[in-house]
């Protein structure tokens, strides 16, 4: 499953990506409605707008659009998750790059020469982007995340 994100949405985006879910986002200077819904036809995404204009595409069957009620990241999530009956079983938390959206892949002991020894010494394993070249491991914001997405989920 995929979507697109307008620029109203960029904290759910990453939200999104954290779940392990190709999530575009678009900034507010390249957000042409129009766009937006071909872009998302053409790449079998769903469309995630504050935008009037864009959820006016909701009567249409195509492409999908949820429009996003709340302000608040946290209660736009559990809307997502629920408007799209997301599962659990379909999370592949911490799978793609938070900034550019790709799948990561293992890290090799060359690719960590940007990251402090100390980590490299107490962590066992690395993700890297193949894109951007961030690389990730599991630290505590990973426990942080889960508890924080059960809260989310739970809220319901």
């Amino acid at each position: 499953m995929k979507f697109i994100a307008d620029s109203m949405l960029g904290k759910l985006c990453k939200w999104i990506r954290i779940l392990g879910f190709s999530c575009k986002f678009v900034e507010s200077h390249e957000r042409d409605p129009e766009m937006m819904k071909l872009e998302a036809i053409n790449e079998k995404r769903i469309i995630l707008t504050r935008d009037t204009r864009l959820s006016a595409a909701r009567r249409n069957l195509l492409p999908r659009v949820v429009f996003v009620r709340n302000q608040n990241w946290r209660k736009q999530l559990a809307q997502v998750i629920k408007e799209i009956n997301l599962s659990r079983s379909q999370f592949r938390l911490f799978s793609r790059c938070l900034i550019c959206d790709s799948l990561l892949i293992n890290a090799d002991e060359k690719d960590l020469t940007v990251v402090k020894k100390e980590i490299v010494k107490r962590e066992k394993a690395f993700s890297k982007c193949p894109l951007c070249g961030r690389i990730y491991w599991r630290a505590s914001h990973i426990e942080n995340s889960r508890k924080l997405l059960d809260k989310i989920l739970n809220e319901e």
